[in-house]
């Protein structure tokens, strides 16, 4: 099962690729969609998933420059059942959300960045 489209680059979202980044952050503008979406509510500042009903949490795909990435529960649940996802604490550039995808995306797929055409290539990990 999947949530379907969450950051597409083509529709004007903005991604952050950051090695120190622990985890996903979302614009606050779709937080709330987000965790309704992964079956998770806010506790206390903390974003807590149903793990009783874990069948159902989906696999988030982002879509990158038209390819697939998708999260499996496990690289975005743990830790007590805990959504490991913030509110991005930056501002949008050039009026576009913007998204950090930390180490969460970063466990799940090899990551090689060519700054010399300032590109940004991946492929899922071993």
């Amino acid at each position: 099962m999947s949530t379907g489209l969450l950051l597409d680059s083509s529709k004007g979202c903005q991604g952050i690729v950051d090695t120190g980044t622990f985890l996903l952050t979302v614009p606050e503008l779709y937080m709330g969609d987000f965790l309704e979406a992964v079956g998770a509510q806010q506790n206390n500042q903390e974003n807590m998933a149903d793990c009783s009903n874990v069948q159902n949490v989906p696999t988030i795909t982002f879509i990158i420059n038209g390819s697939q990435f998708p999260l499996p529960l496990c690289a975005y649940v743990f830790n007590f059942c805990m959504a490991e996802v913030e509110i991005t604490y930056l501002p949008f550039q050039n009026r576009r959300p913007l998204w950090i995808l930390g180490d969460v995306l970063l466990k799940e797929y090899y990551s090689v960045y060519d700054m010399a055409i300032n590109r940004t290539g991946f492929a899922p990990s071993a």
